[in-house]
């Protein structure tokens, strides 16, 4: 099952405002496949970024969860890439937003493993704090299963960001994403 909605036109209205919101609901093929591509209208990622929604809105269920990111493919396709961990029986469809501005300021993309339990601070080119959201995905191990899911982090200063609760070992994928 894929669904794919799509909204287009300028929401914020001028200069820098939504181009096209694409709304992406996709289930697997079968029980054991671990990725997926979705092919969706193309896009440009310089001036895109995904969120990823929890199934049920469960973030803490480890079975039912994913991540999530742009890609493009060899013909020139915008692609959203699907990952989970667990090789089970998968119900639960995935959802994610891809949102294109006409323009973004700037867009920084990184990975970080946090070292220790607690909050991690990550740097990133400065940017103007008033105008920037930050969106973290995590994967950790646990238990002999690979969990992978959306987090959440806060912007602290025009270079610094905090991923909060993070656990020691886990890979944190961001997004530092500046409107213009």
């Amino acid at each position: 099952m894929i669904e794919i909605s799509e909204h287009g036109g300028s929401f914020a209205g001028g200069r820098g405002g939504v181009k096209k919101i694409q709304h992406i609901t996709a289930g697997w093929d079968h029980n054991g496949q671990l990725s997926k591509f979705v092919t969706i209208e193309k896009i440009n990622r310089d001036n895109a970024y995904i969120i990823i929604h929890s199934p049920n809105g469960d973030v803490g269920n480890g079975y039912h969860a994913f991540h999530a990111s742009l890609d493009i493919a060899g013909n020139g396709d915008s692609l959203v890439w699907f990952g989970r961990h667990y090789y089970g029986q998968i119900s639960d469809p995935m959802h994610v937003t891809v949102v294109e501005m006409e323009k973004l300021k700037s867009k920084q993309i990184g990975t970080d493993v946090a070292e220790a339990t607690g909050d991690m601070p990550i740097t990133f080119s400065a940017v103007n704090p008033a105008k920037t959201i930050i969106i973290v995905s995590v994967s950790y191990e646990f238990a002999g299963s690979t969990y992978k899911k959306h987090h959440y982090g806060v912007i602290v200063s025009s270079t610094t960001a905090t991923i909060i609760n993070v656990l020691n070992g886990a890979q944190y994928y961001w997004q530092i994403i500046e409107f213009d």
